[in-house]
């Protein structure tokens, strides 16, 4: 997309995709034990979309050190007349290292462009996107998304004539689409139109659902009879359009400190992941079963191990598929759901021998759990033999 396409800088950061913004999860975040307090919700609301990368480290601090500065970000953002609507966090197709936050403003708010640039310029942030919002038939002034399950978000592309036709057929599949699924539409919005969007006559809308889960959000792609037909006709107005979907990380009876603990135990489980990969290629049987917790299964060449202590030998690596192996390496360690005491990565490595030349790369998954204050590997399925 030319550089004219693109949505607004925010103090001359650099850019992020706006379709990875898009991908986003609306989150409210607690006002709970504030003495502060909320803001009256404008009449009519306008809406900025902010796109956080986090400075990258080591120790994965700066998403821990921008949340604890969200009461604060969110002190600055009222003050100034607005509300900070919802604080969203990755779940598939961000990294680990991005976040967004939603604010929510009346038509006429002096503050808001400084407001907007001081959160901007949190030492935690490399970089921050912004898109302006304007919704349609959603959200009201005072909606929240509602905790719990999961958020797609949907960017649609469309010509800008159809823009009223396409807001209509949304909302009139709506009731149909919500009484037949555990869902809920939390908003549709237009995005602000760039220069070459105008000269084009393109209009991008966003799309925030909140599903139960993944399941109810693949049995929605067969919706009533009357639902499917609204969206076909919805479908043929649209160029291109592009889903993701995201995770609630702070919800109305949740604290700052959650987003903290949620990336405390990615890092930890990362940290074991190093360790399990540093202990293998030194064949230390002993170090390597630390990085366990037992018991722990491995689904591997048609098979199920049930791994308990003990269960590793060190002939285990001058034999078998390890025959030629001199050590293997990490190719992609993808978090797909993290918790505070479980962290789920889609992950790859390779196996190498001992002049360097490549044996084979292998896809798996790898279940990364805390228990009694360490973190070990539970499960994993892999392509390796």
């Amino acid at each position: 997309m030319p550089n004219d396409q693109q949505p607004q800088r925010v103090g001359g950061l650099s850019r992020r995709r706006w379709l990875a913004a898009s991908a986003a999860a609306g989150l409210a975040v607690s006002t709970a034990g504030s003495a502060e307090a909320a803001p009256a919700p404008p009449a009519t609301a306008i809406y900025d979309y902010l796109f956080l990368s986090f400075a990258v480290d080591r120790a994965r601090s700066a998403p821990r050190d921008f949340a604890g500065r969200l009461a604060e970000h969110k002190a600055l953002v009222t003050n100034a007349g607005g509300e900070l609507v919802g604080y969203f966090a990755q779940q598939l197709g961000w990294g680990s290292d991005e976040a967004a936050l939603i604010l929510r403003w009346p038509a006429e708010a002096p503050g808001r462009e400084a407001a907007v640039a001081a959160v901007a310029a949190d030492p935690a942030l490399a970089a921050v996107r912004r898109d302006r919002l304007t919704p349609t038939l959603r959200p009201g002034p005072t909606d929240l998304p509602r905790s719990g399950g999961i958020f797609v978000h949907r960017l649609f592309e469309i010509a800008a004539a159809d823009k009223a036709e396409f807001v209509d057929l949304s909302g009139k599949a709506w009731g149909d689409f919500e009484g037949g699924f555990d869902s809920d539409i939390f908003g549709l919005f237009e995005t602000a139109q760039t220069a070459a969007e105008a000269r084009s006559g393109r209009q991008r809308m966003l799309l925030i659902t909140r599903y139960a889960d993944h399941g109810v959000w693949e049995a929605s792609r067969q919706p009533s009879a009357r639902a499917a037909d609204l969206f076909a006709r919805r479908h043929a107005l649209t160029i291109r359009t592009s889903a993701a979907s995201t995770v609630l990380a702070l919800g109305p009876a949740r604290a700052a400190v959650d987003v903290a603990a949620r990336d405390q135990a990615i890092a930890g489980a990362m940290t074991c992941l190093d360790a399990f990969m540093s202990a293998f290629n030194a064949r230390d049987v002993t170090a390597f079963e630390a990085t366990f917790n037992f018991p722990s299964i491995r689904i591997a060449s048609g098979k199920v191990a049930l791994i308990e202590p003990g269960y590793h030998k060190p002939e285990m690596f001058d034999r078998g598929p390890l025959a030629e192996w001199d050590h293997s390496a990490w190719e992609r360690r993808r978090v797909i759901h993290a918790g505070p005491d479980k962290v789920h990565f889609d992950t790859r490595f390779s196996r190498y021998r001992k002049d360097g030349s490549l044996i084979g790369g292998f896809d798996s998954v790898y279940v990364v759990t805390l228990v009694d204050g360490h973190w070990g590997v539970q499960a994993r399925s892999s392509f390796a033999p």
